[in-house]
């Protein structure tokens, strides 16, 4: 990118995070994370997961599980996280992370079976399903996350101002049932902890990219 996020942005507040989910085709004969596991590795290669492109956090999450646990699954990248969710669907592949929300109404609909959500506790949306780390995958902990920044130059005053009535904001019943209807969960913070939360994700995701050896090619 043509900018550095710790030179080039200052910080006002966290927003939300959002949850996601490991899904698989029904016709995967696995329920867990460490099902998954166990039944790739005695399969080398052939269970594939979709993604919505290589390096997006749908390519990366599935990596991370990898790294984590030794599963054995191969990466099959697609033009959208549409057509990714069809390619499960239709059992073109067998599994993939999808958003909450998109992913809520096929689990309903028996169409996609859910094996576990990527946050650290579980979703109040789907309060049943256990955490990746709770399924086999211990020490998984994987979100997206709004967060508000603004050039690096912006007088503090106005940062400090502005993290108020976001913190305001991110309290009232308005931005909660906003949030809430994208399964997103509320989280406000101040501006030093919104830094150092934005650059250890930052540094995190380096490191998934480090090891699964992706370059921009």
């Amino acid at each position: 990118m043509p900018y550095d996020l710790a030179r080039d942005l200052d910080y006002m507040s966290m927003v939300a995070t959002l949850m996601n989910t490991f899904v698989a085709n029904p016709a995967l004969p696995v329920k867990a994370i460490a099902e998954l596991v166990a039944y790739s590795k005695a399969r080398p290669g052939e269970v594939r997961y979709a993604s919505s492109g290589a390096g997006g956090i749908t390519h990366l999450a599935p990596a991370l599980l990898q790294i984590l646990t030794g599963a054995d699954l191969s990466h099959v990248p697609y033009k959208s996280g549409a057509i990714a969710m069809n390619a499960i669907i239709s059992g073109e592949v067998q599994m993939g992370m999808l958003n909450l929300v998109n992913a809520l109404p096929q689990i309903q609909a028996g169409r996609l079976r859910v094996l576990a959500v990527t946050g650290g506790s579980r979703s109040s949306v789907l309060p049943d399903v256990p955490t990746a780390a709770e399924s086999g995958a211990k020490g998984f902990d994987l979100r997206q996350f709004y967060a508000v920044a603004v050039p690096a130059s912006t007088p503090r005053s106005i940062i400090q101002q502005l993290n108020r009535e976001i913190v305001k904001f991110v309290a009232s019943t308005e931005a909660r049932t906003q949030l809430a209807q994208q399964a997103a969960e509320p989280m406000s913070s101040t501006p030093e902890a919104t830094r150092t939360y934005v650059l250890g994700e930052q540094a995190r995701y380096a490191a998934i990219v480090k090891q699964i050896g992706l370059s921009q090619d």
